[in-house]
């Protein structure tokens, strides 16, 4: 056995400036890497809220709760609601499926659907102006 030696070499500095035994060279450790704000969202997206569904409560995702809000709206009838679901199941649907192309049937089905809902959104405000009148 070498007998300790007192002199600073290479890789072997002077005693009194050693780390001490339990003591770290960097005590506060490396800065925590700051979040960003899709971070952020994402982390409170996946909060678990209670959600009153009929007469029982229900537990989910404060995501799965603003999805399942955006559907209902846009089934009754909220353009904008259905413009949102329609552009985020698209922008999330399988890339690798083959994209349908839109039939005549199709379009006529939607010509339908907006006309139908210009002329009850005129209506309700036809009603909504003569209520104001009395």
């Amino acid at each position: 056995m070498k007998p300790e030696s007192k002199s600073a070499s290479y890789r072997n500095p002077p005693e009194h400036s050693r780390f001490k035994p339990g003591q770290s060279g960097n005590p506060l450790g490396r800065p925590k890497k700051r979040k960003s704000v899709a971070d952020e969202l994402n982390e409170e997206l996946n909060v678990v809220i209670p959600v009153r569904e009929g007469t029982r409560t229900i537990e989910m995702t404060k995501a799965r709760a603003i999805a399942r809000e955006l559907l209902r709206l846009a089934i009754g009838g909220d353009l904008r609601a259905a413009t949102i679901v329609v552009s985020c199941a698209g922008r999330l649907s399988n890339s690798d499926e083959p994209i349908q192309e839109t039939t005549p049937d199709d379009v006529a089905l939607i010509d339908d659907f907006v006309e139908r809902e210009i002329r009850r959104r005129a209506a309700d405000s036809k009603s909504e102006d003569q209520s104001h009148e009395k």
